[in-house]
């Protein structure tokens, strides 16, 4: 049994007291964890408590060593402790969870003091892809948005083209990532042209093994995964081998989402629609309709 106790705590986002039912903060910031300890007996020394955060996409966590001065049994004691929460993450629906051992032995039991519901709100980033590059692959006429995102469980986000011209395609450099069980069709993603208003204009989707895939594909022995591979955009090598052994290939993939009409949105909202996995997102642009000045 612990002799530590966590009694409560409090978490604020770059200064500012987040709110809760879930926890949630935007991406990007430096969290500020007040833990709230109640010692039950005396506190090895070498204790640790641990911060994780686990959603669709990697996991983040911190370890820190156990703040309580001696003599304080039965008391609350405060430790303030700064869990950066750098980039992108695990955007959406996460889980926190916290907990303590003994000492900072690996065999040394954890004991869970916490578990809960969090939400990191995602941002848009500037994307690293050249608009050269975007050009070469969907044509002289696109106009790319600087965008880079990734969207896990329960994440939404809306990006501002106000001076987008009348478009009839959307175009997405992406790639689905992480762990989850992909099947060929999935809607992950629903993208939806607002106007000023926020009223729909029209809507579309990413789907799995159509308009996106597997960053990891080539990790898997061929016909194990049950969806496809698409054209893609670029690779870059990974850092590990494959299950075969041998070295292999990380992808993002190229597509085009038609509309039915043209159109000329205010706002482009991404709903990310699948409960494991994350999208990321590394490049967009507006595929002019016919006749539309660039």
């Amino acid at each position: 049994m612990s002799p530590l106790r966590l009694f409560g705590f409090d978490v604020s986002a770059n200064g500012t007291e987040t709110p809760i039912n879930p926890i949630t903060f935007k991406e990007n910031v430096k969290l500020e964890f007040t833990l709230h300890w109640v010692p039950l007996g005396k506190v090895p020394a070498g204790s640790t408590v641990t911060i994780r955060m686990a959603g669709g996409g990697p996991k983040l966590e911190r370890e820190y060593n156990v703040e309580v001065p001696g003599g304080q049994v039965g008391m609350v004691v405060q430790q303030r402790v700064t869990f950066p929460y750098d980039g992108m993450r695990c955007s959406g629906d996460a889980t926190l969870t916290i907990h303590t051992r003994g000492d900072s032995a690996v065999s040394s039991p954890e004991s869970l003091q916490y578990v809960g519901p969090i939400h990191a709100l995602p941002l848009s980033f500037a994307s690293p892809i050249a608009e050269e590059a975007i050009k070469k692959v969907f044509g002289q006429q696109a106009i790319p948005v600087s965008s880079r995102f990734r969207l896990g469980p329960g994440a939404t986000l809306r990006l501002d083209v106000h001076a987008a011209p009348p478009i009839n395609g959307l175009a997405i450099v992406s790639a689905t990532g992480y762990d989850g069980n992909p099947t060929q069709g999935d809607r992950v993603c629903a993208v939806r042209l607002l106007d000023a208003a926020g009223a729909l204009l029209a809507e579309s989707y990413i789907e799995q093994g159509v308009t996106t895939a597997k960053s990891d594909y080539d990790y898997y022995p061929a016909g194990t995964l049950n969806t496809k591979r698409i054209a893609f955009f670029d690779t870059m090598p990974a850092p590990a081998v494959n299950k075969a052994g041998q070295p292999y290939l990380l992808y993002t993939f190229a597509a085009t989402l038609p509309l039915a009409s043209p159109t000329a949105p205010a706002f482009i909202e991404f709903e990310y629609l699948l409960n494991d996995f994350v999208l990321d997102v590394k490049g967009l642009a507006l595929i002019p309709a016919q006749g539309t000045p660039k």
